[in-house]
């Protein structure tokens, strides 16, 4: 998910795999149903756009998780539930990290497949 969207708004990138495309839905203030846009057919760019972003921010779940001070002030006034899935995400996908480079693969195939279950709690987080 990448967010741009001015205060109020939440923006969701998505891809559609069956037909290669990017789409972005903006949720406004008041809407109950996301303005819809497809923003590309170009193959090459979904897989590049999404993967690159999620191969990215897989990377950091190598590390143990933790909850600094800066998290801490992120976090503050978030609903409980919403902290409480993240957390589990967190342990979940450093699990996942850990337990694969342990029997043997390598990182980036680690990071890969933590890629792909980050995408699945992306997904739950946006449609819940």
């Amino acid at each position: 998910m990448i967010s741009v969207a001015p205060a109020g708004e939440r923006i969701y990138l998505g891809m559609d795999v069956s037909r290669d495309q990017i789409a972005v839905a903006v949720l406004r203030p008041g809407q109950d149903v996301p303005a819809v846009e497809v923003i590309s057919s170009d193959p090459e760019m979904v897989r590049r756009l999404i993967g690159s972003t999620l191969i990215e921010a897989a990377w950091a779940y190598r590390h143990r998780p933790a909850i600094g001070a800066t998290l801490k002030r992120r976090q503050a006034g978030q609903p409980a539930e919403t902290l409480a899935r993240s957390w589990k995400a967190q342990q979940r996908l450093h699990a996942t990290y850990a337990k694969l480079t342990r029997r043997g693969k390598i990182p980036a195939v680690a990071v890969t497949a933590t890629a792909r279950e980050l995408a699945g709690f992306a997904w739950a987080e946006m449609t819940s």
